[in-house]
């Protein structure tokens, strides 16, 4: 039995047969619709009928336990040589690539019905063909009425007032959650999710790229597969050297190197020496009766403590501040960045992070999404996140419109892709020309087009003054949140060190 072999490979079909193996998800909702006919390659009618007959048995995705069933039949003689080859070589890519907890079930669910459609309307077609020639008109029109379109239950609308839908809609979906920012950060802003759009927004040179990498590095870290789009403001050579001095913590440029204080959290009480808990780190403070407050140098037995961060139920009070620590940097070399790169690799399990880089307004949002497909179609990379620098910068997706328009063309094409392949999508935007002198983003800062702040789920404002820069301080404020509440004048204090990289170090109100 002689079997093409590419049939499978990097398609559709795989994608949809990887959702079966791996997501209850994705087996409960295309059990109705499946036919499996529908597929083309062998391998994949063989694997998906495991699948569904696994899910009928025990309502669970095999998962795992494919390889088993595989065995299974290689042992009982069922499967033809060249077809367990193939399915042999399909487990085995596919091993160590995909986790349940992160599968984008909802985007390979899309794909399976349009491609059932697809494979549906395609027989329905031969069929009705071989009627006319053999048996017909009416055998051909017959064919047509008794034919029922595929389509899931949800795609058809969803009764209201059901017990399973309340039930769903009440029930915390974990799947939907993709990563969460450390600390006080992580509180106030609420878990990253699928489907929804993230804007950052900023003077210039504010850190906005920074932000953009330091998200993108705690989607990976959690195991998501990223995509990320810088669209102009660095060369890749340029980018990739900023996500390295990021991991390894460590500049490339040598001023940047040698003796350098490094912002850590520490308590106002400490400083203020105001602080009577026996766990406390330090036996003398900072600040002097004026005000003032002494250089790390001349602070020498002064030590920052954080003691009570977190535990509020001792009684004591944690008031944030902050103070620093002395590190010593050599310069980055391009052997120590792929030291370090190998060893966080290792952490993803699988996950992928992709870096795209464009020159400035030569790509649309359209153009990021036949890229995302292609990857989908030839790497079965199914994108979690995809991070953009930035929106302003993108080409427009109708350039005859005037670029107010063609800037709200852009944030809706941005939360269209979020929907359409579920995923998180983070960017960026330049606040306008009168925010540079304010200490505090407003929402009347807003660049060209306020109608962005209608479609994005959250938008976040980046603050900072001269002095607050100096110090390794900047202020973040939740401007929009659609599902969450919200107060532009609730600002949570960050401190970062850029010199190695690092936006994020620690926070607190």
């Amino acid at each position: 039995m002689t079997i093409e072999r590419e049939a499978i490979h990097k398609s559709e079909e795989r994608l949809i047969v990887i959702g079966m193996i791996v997501s209850k998800e994705v087996l409960a909702e295309l059990e109705p619709i499946y036919q499996e006919h529908f597929f083309v390659s062998p391998y994949a009618r063989i694997v998906s009928r495991w699948c569904i007959n696994y899910w009928r048995e025990y309502k669970e995705a095999p998962y795992q336990h494919i390889q088993d069933i595989y065995e299974s039949n290689l042992r009982n003689g069922s499967l033809d040589s060249d077809v367990a080859d193939l399915i042999g070589k399909f487990l085995s890519s596919i091993s160590e690539q995909y986790e349940r907890e992160k599968f984008n079930s909802e985007f390979v669910l899309d794909l399976a019905e349009a491609f059932f459609k697809k494979r549906s309307l395609i027989a329905l077609t031969e069929d009705i063909r071989t009627a006319l020639i053999q048996q017909g008109v009416e055998r051909a029109e017959s064919l047509l009425h008794k034919f029922k379109p595929v389509e899931r239950e949800k795609s058809k609308g969803i009764d209201l007032f059901s017990k399973e839908t309340i039930l769903k809609a009440f029930s915390e979906d974990t799947s939907q959650i993709l990563f969460r920012m450390p600390g006080v950060l992580g509180k106030e802003l609420g878990p990253f999710e699928r489907d929804s759009l993230i804007g950052i927004m900023g003077p210039e040179k504010r850190g906005k790229t920074f932000w953009l990498m330091e998200f993108a590095m705690r989607a990976f870290r959690a195991r998501c597969n990223v995509a990320f789009f810088q669209v102009g403001d660095l060369s890749e050579a340029q980018q990739v050297r900023r996500f390295h001095v990021y991991l390894s913590q460590r500049n490339y440029k040598k001023r940047y190197c040698g003796k350098i204080l490094i912002p850590i959290l520490d308590c106002e009480l400490n400083q203020r020496n105001s602080c009577s808990r026996p766990e406390r780190t330090s036996r003398t403070g900072v600040i002097r009766e004026d005000e003032s407050i002494l250089s790390f140098d001349e602070a020498v037995n002064y030590k920052a403590c954080t003691a009570c961060l977190g535990n509020e139920r001792t009684g004591f009070l944690y008031k944030g501040a902050v103070w620093y620590e002395e590190r010593f940097i050599e310069p980055l070399t391009w052997k120590d960045a792929y030291k370090v790169a190998k060893e966080f690799v290792e952490i993803s399990k699988g996950k992928r992070f992709k870096l795209s880089v464009h020159p400035a307004a030569s790509i649309s949002v359209r153009g990021i999404t036949n890229i995302l497909d292609s990857w989908e179609k030839h790497e079965d990379f199914i994108v979690d996140v995809v991070v953009i620098d930035y929106a302003d910068i993108l080409a427009p997706e109708d350039p005859r419109k005037e670029f107010r328009h063609q800037q709200n063309e852009t944030w809706m094409a941005l939360r269209r892709l979020s929907q359409e392949k579920h995923c998180c999508v983070i960017t960026a935007t330049q606040a306008d020309a009168k925010s540079y002198d304010k200490r505090s983003i407003a929402l009347s800062n807003f660049s060209e087009d306020k109608r962005k702040y209608a479609h994005v789920t959250m938008m976040l404002s980046l603050n900072q003054t001269h002095e607050e820069k100096a110090r390794g301080i900047m202020r973040i404020s939740k401007m929009i949140a659609r599902e969450d509440e919200f107060d532009i004048l609730r600002e949570i204090t960050v401190l970062q060190c850029l010199k190695i990289g690092r936006p994020y170090l620690g926070s607190y109100i």
